[in-house]
């Protein structure tokens, strides 16, 4: 088969067949598509990562929120814990000393048990607004930490 001055193959009389021509347009054709798309994708991949390398960094900042009240509200359960005192074991030899002593303590225990029906109901809504929260930036976190009602005692 004969070639042209540039390395093309030519037909009879130095003129390109058509089956030639087709097959070489098609070859070509098809390199440049998949260069194409692979410069596509690539390009896709890469502002994918970028968007959710953005989306996941304000996912970040929610969850630090999230968390943050999570932690404070559970610090402020075991902090009120703490402030109950077990009576010793000698002093409770039957069940109606334990009676008694409950019924001692008893405004201690409503208190506490109110107190954690104030966090548990803070709580779920705490839970509540931030399933609707998507973003958050540096004036949310601010505010919300300025304005927990869990954080200012």
């Amino acid at each position: 088969m004969p070639f042209g001055e540039f390395g093309e193959p030519r037909g009879h009389g130095g003129e390109l067949e058509t089956d030639q021509f087709q097959s070489l347009l098609e070859k070509y054709l098809l390199r440049r598509k998949s260069h194409h798309i692979q410069q596509e994708s690539s390009h896709r991949i890469q502002s994918r990562g970028k968007k959710s390398r953005n989306v996941f960094q304000d996912l970040i900042d929610v969850i630090r929120i999230k968390l943050i009240s999570d932690g404070v509200l559970a610090i402020i359960l075991t902090l009120l814990v703490l402030e109950f005192s077990v009576p010793k074991r000698n002093h409770l030899s039957n069940d109606s000393t334990l009676t008694h002593a409950l019924l001692e303590g008893w405004p201690e225990l409503a208190t506490y048990f109110l107190v954690v029906c104030y966090i548990t109901l803070f709580w779920s809504a705490h839970v509540y607004v931030f399933n609707l929260v998507q973003n958050a930036d540096i004036f949310c976190l601010g505010s919300y930490l300025l304005l927990d009602p869990g954080q200012n005692k």
